[in-house]
């Protein structure tokens, strides 16, 4: 009788415990932390983190009102640490509200080597959320490294205004000042010719580029030799010295040499351009508009906003 009372206890309250089981692991599965970011590198695959004793950086579950406590463990190896091994640093739980730039607190990484981690957080009432995804980084050689190079993306915009000035002049507006270099394609020269591009990011005047500018504004002149039978062109500065210096935050050599500009004068030019024939080739650090925004009634701040991305 005893048995089959218990048995008559118990049967009701598992069925509720399957029934509440997957609604239970659902809600864990939000509750882990996202956006992971080593060295501010929201996607570090595909770059050389330098630092060998790198910062990690997280977001903290909407479902977790805030963060009391966290764990950080990094190991050798993906299967690992799915198996929770961390052979290379088990932070344990930490006393701490911080989800941005935790320092690795082990032995230095080694250089040109591949590490996995992944990160738990304790909330406001002390309850551990799940672990986050695993995401894997690679070292590179520390040795006389500046910063850790981010990934860079490119765009290419026409220019909002195109004017011909005279008839072998025009003057390009492409909207906003960004690093890149001017493209010129679809054109078909009847000879061979020299055109003279001038990039520049001041104005002198309406529709003429500040030759003069002074203190860090840019100014470029270039002479573009066309001939026949070539339709794309890249008019790229001299390099400048101020760019190239040990000090210099140096650019992968497949970009060529890109400046700050954001207009252009084409004189010389003894064919008809059209906004499509110019493009503003833009290099520029990843930027995902929909993790912060910022407007107030100030409208330069606003535009300084608007341009950060671009800088």
């Amino acid at each position: 009788m005893a048995g089959k009372t218990l048995k008559a206890f118990f049967r009701p309250r598992c069925r509720i415990l399957l029934l509440l089981f997957p609604a239970m692991m659902a809600c864990n599965s939000r509750q882990v932390p996202e956006g992971l970011m080593v060295e501010f590198i929201r996607d570090p695959e595909g770059v050389r983190i330098m630092d060998l004793r790198p910062e990690f950086t997280w977001i903290v579950p909407q479902h977790a009102k805030s963060q009391t406590a966290c764990e950080i463990l990094v190991s050798s190896s993906r299967k690992k640490l799915k198996k929770g091994n961390a052979d290379i640093w088990n932070s344990g739980k930490m006393i701490s509200s911080s989800s941005c730039e935790v320092e690795y607190g082990g032995t230095a990484l080694s250089p040109d080597s591949r590490y996995f981690w992944k990160v738990r957080i304790w909330d406001e009432k002390d309850r551990p959320a799940g672990y986050s995804e695993i995401q894997s980084f690679v070292t590179g050689n520390p040795v006389a490294y500046t910063t850790t190079s981010n990934k860079f993306q490119s765009s290419s915009i026409h220019p909002e205004k195109l004017i011909k000035l005279s008839d072998n002049h025009y003057f390009a507006d492409f909207g906003k000042d960004a690093f890149g270099k001017l493209v010129i394609s679809g054109i078909r020269p009847d000879f061979a010719d020299t055109l003279i591009i001038r990039l520049g990011e001041k104005l002198s005047a309406e529709n003429s580029i500040d030759r003069n500018p002074g203190g860090t504004i840019r100014y470029y002149k270039i002479k573009l030799p066309v001939s026949p039978g070539k339709t794309t062109y890249t008019a790229e500065p001299i390099p400048d010295e101020r760019n190239t210096g040990p000090a210099a935050v140096h650019l992968p050599d497949s970009f060529g040499v890109i400046a700050p500009f954001r207009y252009a004068e084409i004189e010389n030019c003894r064919f008809r351009l059209k906004k499509n024939n110019l493009v503003q080739e833009v290099y520029n650090y990843f930027f995902e508009d929909g993790m912060s925004s910022f407007t107030c009634s100030d409208t330069i701040l606003n535009r300084v906003w608007d341009m950060c991305k671009y800088t």
